[in-house]
């Protein structure tokens, strides 16, 4: 993925972050970390992901939390969909409860 995409996918989360309206503004907080070590099993260097974890605080209720959390998935899927055409990458997403430090749900798309 080349960098201006993986940078600006950050900045797409947040503006579909605030897109759902149950977070506060000053509340939404992206993080892209680029890793230049790591390992995808076959070594094929043509293979590109994307592992994205939302963190909810306190204060809303686990309809809610599902629903924002569709709706971010949703909306840097389809971003993400020129990348997806182009090779071969995958976007894992996972929405983490901050409280508990448990999972609610995962989702894929590759």
């Amino acid at each position: 993925m080349p960098s201006s995409t993986w940078a600006k996918s950050s900045k797409w989360s947040a503006r579909a972050a605030v897109a759902t309206g149950i977070f506060p503004l000053g509340g939404i907080r992206v993080r892209a970390v680029r890793c230049e070590h790591y390992a995808i099993a076959d070594g094929n260097p043509d293979l590109g992901f994307l592992d994205m974890v939302l963190r909810l605080g306190e204060g809303r209720d686990l309809v809610t939390r599902k629903k924002a959390g569709e709706h971010i998935f949703e909306a840097l899927s389809a971003y993400l969909d020129p990348v997806f055409a182009q090779s071969k990458f995958a976007l894992s997403f996972r929405h983490a409860d901050q409280r508990q430090g448990h999972e609610l749900e995962a989702q894929q798309h590759s």
